[in-house]
């Protein structure tokens, strides 16, 4: 799934597999596994943001990337362009935005909570998004951003997960309870 998921049929299937989920599980194990840590980092979980829109908030978040030196200029261009071509809800609140592999020195996922929901499309609004930033020419990278999307679907289709996620106001005590 590594690099179609990046493409609009893979958020298309992401979507679908959304929309297909009878209930919301409850799960006891870990949210992910700790092959995923790398991915994330507290410093990289914008918890109860406000954006006035999602061009707002997704510049932002590639500016925070490119300042740490995982990415380089041209991502959040590149993530605007392919909202435009289509949205990255995925359902349920949740979007999953990204840019273009060749603007990403190291791959990242940028979690960000908003205190209030914010229309994303022309009809979803969306209060949690995970940004993706995924450098797809390294092995272990690409072994990684395969694990996490594997893992994504469950997390994503938990509510108790996802009441977790949403209401953390601590973003190093949300990174331990996404890994412990």
């Amino acid at each position: 799934m590594s690099k179609e998921a990046l493409t609009e049929e893979g958020v298309l299937k992401l979507r679908q597999k959304m929309q297909d989920m009878p209930h919301p599980i409850s799960r006891s194990s870990t949210i992910f596994s700790l092959d995923c840590s790398a991915l994330f980092s507290p410093d990289l979980m914008l918890l109860r943001a406000r954006y006035a829109s999602k061009e707002e908030l997704i510049c932002d978040v590639a500016r925070l990337l490119k300042k740490k030196g995982f990415c380089s200029e041209g991502l959040c261009h590149s993530a605007l362009e392919r909202e435009k071509k289509m949205s990255t809800s995925i359902g349920n609140g949740i979007a999953f935005p990204h840019g273009d592999p060749e603007f990403v020195n190291e791959s990242r996922v940028v979690l960000v909570t908003l205190e209030r929901p914010m229309l994303w499309d022309d009809h979803e609004k969306v209060d949690l998004i995970f940004f993706a930033a995924f450098n797809m020419n390294v092995q272990d990278e690409r072994r990684r951003v395969e694990t996490f999307y594997r893992e994504l679907i469950p997390c994503i289709s938990d509510l108790q997960t996802m009441n977790t996620i949403r209401q953390a106001e601590d973003s190093v005590r949300l990174y331990q309870a996404l890994f412990q």
